[in-house]
């Protein structure tokens, strides 16, 4: 007997921008994969498609209410912007494969770029981004999305 398919209910991605002063709710992904340095087998790519089935260059939104969800987080004390760039390296690539695998699910897709927690790292109020400051801004964004923020 073959098992059911079973479908998340919310995916989630986070990644780290380096750099970033604040915590950024991406609000779309583009079908375009390009690297300034080569990945761990030596490839670089300089422009290509991420899903044969979408154009180069071809753009999926977020399937969330990305400007609630920086509101809800920002209401909560962490610092939270909306971008329309995830890049085109890793963050930007599983973000476009998740829209694109959920386009016909009805499943909220999101993906949170956080600052790096390093010395010296703060955002723009000079409040030092931690381990335990990201972690509640991920339960944050969590609870958002299975609507059990209040």
């Amino acid at each position: 007997m073959m098992a059911e398919r079973v479908w998340p209910t919310h995916v989630v991605h986070f990644g780290v921008a380096t750099g970033a002063h604040c915590v950024r709710i991406e609000t779309r992904a583009v079908n375009r994969k390009a690297a300034a340095i080569a990945d761990v087998d030596g490839h670089r790519c300089e422009a290509a498609a991420i899903d044969d089935r979408y154009p180069l260059d071809a753009v999926l939104p977020s399937t969330v209410d990305a400007r609630a969800l920086v509101e809800h987080v920002n209401a909560r004390g962490v610092m939270t912007e909306i971008s329309d760039d995830a890049g085109r390296y890793v963050c930007n690539a599983t973000y476009f494969q998740s829209l694109a695998w959920l386009a016909s699910a009805a499943v909220p897709c999101v993906f949170v770029h956080v600052p790096a927690v390093a010395a010296g790292s703060s955002d723009r109020s000079d409040e030092a981004w931690t381990d335990e400051r990201l972690l509640a801004c991920a339960d944050e964004v969590l609870r958002w999305l299975a609507g059990e923020a209040g």
